[in-house]
């Protein structure tokens, strides 16, 4: 009797050892923290040279880097480290000599590279606009205007 009672209790802890392992190995899989960027999230226009606010949620406990990819090229925003948990927001400057482009994903990813969250569309990276063009040609659109007038004057007082 005493070879049946320690073998039940071998065969218990046996069964208990195989579901536990089959339970953390099983939960291990099914949870995995939930990140989501807010900005930018597709369909905006960003400058060159200008500052926006990268934002984030996330469940990650650890440091993440915020990055933009282009094609296969990727650019690191954040030369530091910043602490992911949470609803996140860091300033980021969009480098001046950042490639033009309209096919911009943002991308959250782990010191290692594991990417935890992609935005949901593409955006684009524009150039700043060029105010003295821009002025210039609001002088021109005076000028044409100015003239118009000129004319509709001439053409009241000739009759």
């Amino acid at each position: 009797m005493i070879e049946s009672k320690s073998m039940k209790n071998s065969l218990f802890l046996a069964i208990f050892l195989v579901i536990t392992i089959i339970l953390l190995v099983s939960a291990g899989s099914v949870v995995q923290a939930a990140t989501t960027i807010t900005f930018p999230v597709g369909g905006e226009s960003l400058e060159r040279g200008a500052t926006y606010p990268f934002g984030w949620t996330t469940d990650e406990i650890g440091p993440i880097q915020l990055k933009l990819r282009t094609g296969d090229t990727i650019y690191s925003l954040n030369q530091g480290q910043i602490l992911g948990a949470g609803l996140g927001q860091a300033l980021f400057s969009v480098p001046a000599d950042l490639p033009l482009a309209t096919d911009y994903l943002a991308l959250i990813t782990t010191p290692d590279g594991q990417v935890l969250a992609t935005s949901a569309r593409t955006f684009s990276v524009i150039a700043p606009p060029n105010t003295a063009r821009a002025k210039n040609n609001q002088q021109a659109n005076v000028l044409q205007m100015f003239d118009y007038l000129l004319k509709q004057l001439r053409s009241i007082i000739r009759g």
